[in-house]
Formats: structure tokens, sequence, C-alpha cells
């Protein structure tokens, strides 16, 4: 039997870096990334233990092109500024190069494209697999990418049929609950996504039930915009909390709570002794003043699409338990895998 020669990690191992750095001394592109000195370990490590990467070869002999897929309908969202954005594609480009895996992302084009087509793209594209960031809208477009039987991975949202990697909304928003609870508020308003993306009905849904269950009232109202501005109504409802004994907003996500906190500001409302203010998902906008720290829950997007291409270079195949802290369930066929995320204390409760 002919003796295995020298991985990548065996390189990194000898020469006392990480494999990302070797990745990037081996692709032309990415030498100028790192210092001089590491490169030349790593150039000393390759020849020393005699590694000759053949990619191509490798990927003819297991049918493979050792390219992940990114796909997204979400026009625009994707942008150097975009903190869920960079998150997102951090933990993309993290994890593809430790896989030793190349990265190809789908554009999306101005003019919106049908679902069979954007399904024929994918299935056509010379990858292994490809993970899909849907958007509020996409229900047919995962449909057919589900009965397509290709490798794809949903994140951010659980898609039935369709293994996903999301946050805990479920139990995260139970702990905002019984966080605002120990904190002696009993009437909370709560701004639930308006556009029905999943997260945002599990998060509320969640947050109501576990409300109820410590007898705190719940006043939800719905975000009418999809950058979660307050309307008339619920203006309305904090300028006359005291009336109603409303102590405390939770928004289904930072941007809309931190909406709520700039209007509490505006009309003179101290956060948190006369109103608390809490979020979900630890993406606070810019627009939040800076001596605010918002109470959320804080999701680890990165590490979400990092779990994300690992699954998909397996294969999209899914057995046990997990690591610790998930929440796995199985049904329709398929696998969600919820990360645990932490309750954030900030100044504002």
């Amino acid at each position: 039997m002919a003796k295995k020669g020298p991985t990548i990690k065996d390189v990194a191992a000898h020469a006392g870096v990480s494999v990302m750095a070797v990745s990037r001394v081996c692709n032309p592109n990415g030498a100028g990334q790192v210092s001089e000195a590491m490169r030349r370990k790593v150039m000393e490590a390759i020849e020393t233990l005699g590694y000759r990467p053949d990619t191509l070869a490798q990927s003819l002999r297991r049918r493979r092109s050792d390219t992940v897929g990114f796909y997204s309908n979400y026009h625009g969202a994707f942008v150097s500024d975009d903190e869920f954005g960079r998150s997102i594609f951090t933990g993309l480009q993290d994890a593809s190069t430790e896989l030793e895996q190349d990265l190809l992302i789908f554009t999306v084009p101005e003019t919106p494209q049908a679902p069979s087509k954007i399904v024929h793209e994918l299935s056509t594209s010379k990858v292994d697999g490809v993970i899909f960031l849907p958007r509020a809208g996409d229900e047919e477009l995962a449909k057919l990418l589900i009965a397509s039987h290709q490798n794809v991975i949903a994140i951010g949202e659980a898609i039935s049929g369709m293994t996903s990697v999301t946050a805990q909304d479920i139990d995260g928003s139970r702990r905002l609950a019984e966080h605002l609870h120990s904190r002696g508020h009993r009437h909370v308003m709560y701004r639930q996504c308006g556009y029905g993306l999943v997260s945002g009905e599990r998060r509320a849904a969640s947050f109501r039930a576990a409300a109820d269950a410590l007898g705190m009232q719940v006043t939800g109202t719905r975000t009418s915009s999809i950058m979660d501005d307050l309307d008339d109504e619920e203006r309305e409802r904090i300028r006359t909390a005291q009336d109603s004994n409303l102590t405390a907003i939770v928004g289904w996500r930072d941007m809309s709570a931190v909406k709520a906190v700039v209007y509490c500001r505006e009309i003179g409302l101290r956060i948190p002794t006369e109103m608390a203010v809490a979020g979900f998902d630890a993406l606070t906008p810019f627009l939040c003043p800076p001596e605010i720290n918002l109470t959320t829950i804080e999701v680890d997007w990165a590490r979400i699409a990092k779990r994300a291409v690992g699954y998909v270079v397996n294969g999209g195949d899914f057995s046990g338990p997990g690591e610790p802290g998930d929440v796995v369930v199985h049904r329709d066929g398929a696998v969600e895998i919820a990360i645990d995320c932490p309750l954030v204390i900030g100044n504002t409760t």
C-alpha cells in the first residue's frame, strides 16, 4: 500500500503556523497576505516534508470539485460595512480555507429570476453543495431546491425538509422573557417581524409562551417596514406607557429594539429606569447611541456559516448529537442544528 503523503495540516504543524497561513502561501493570489518570515517558514516545511498539493487529481478521483457555493436572494444586503453580511462571509471564507475548499458566490441580478432558473443555475454549476441564505418570499425556491435533491444547507432560517443551521430562536427568546421578569417587568411590548421570516415568527411565539407562563402581559405589534421603523400606533403606546404600566420593549432583532431606544430618548423616557429595551442577534445598528449597550441574544453568524460549510463538505450528512450547546431537531427527513446563543445583559434592562 502506498504511503500517504503529507497533508496541509502536517505542513502547518511542522511550521508552527495555522492551516490558513499555509493555504495562503500555497495560493499565489494569497501569498501577500502573510509576512515574509512566515512565508519562509511555510516554504521550508513544504520542502522538508515534500508536500505537493494536487487538488485537480484529487478532485477527479473523488468526483468532487472541492468548491462550496453560496446563494442568497438578498439584493445589496452583503456589503463591506454591513455587519451581518461581514459575519456570514467571514465564516464562509474561514471554513473554506480550513477545509481546503474554493468558495463560489452566486450573484443576484437586478432583474428578479424565476425560482426554476435559479435552481437550474445552481444544479449545473461545478460545486459540491450550496449554502442557501433564504429571505421572506423564497418559499417556492426552497421547495424546488429540496425537490432537486441537491446538497443544499440553509442558514439563518429553518426550512422544512432541508438541513438548516440556525440560531436558537426559541431558547433565546425564552431567556429574554425570564430576564425581564427577573427585573420586575410585568407588561412588555413585543415588536414582531412584519415580513414573515420563520426566525421572527418563532422568536415572537416563544417569547409570548414564556411570558404567559410567567404571568407577564405582552402587547404585540408588527414592524411596518423593512427597517423596523415605529408606526403611529407603536409611538402612541410608548408615549402612554405609564397609563398601561408598560415598562419594557423587546425587538425581534436589534434593529427593531434600537428604533425603540431612539424614540424613547426623543420623548424623554429614561432607559432603563422608565423603559427597558432588549433585542435579538447582537447586530446593533450604527444608529444606536454610543453610550447604549443593548441587552440582546448574541448570535454568532460566522459560526453558523462555518458549520454549514462543514456539512456541505460532508455531503450534507449529519449524524450525532452536534457540538456542546446545540439543539438538534430531526423532522421532515432533514435536520435543524440550532447553535447556542447566550443572553448578553447591557445597560438597557
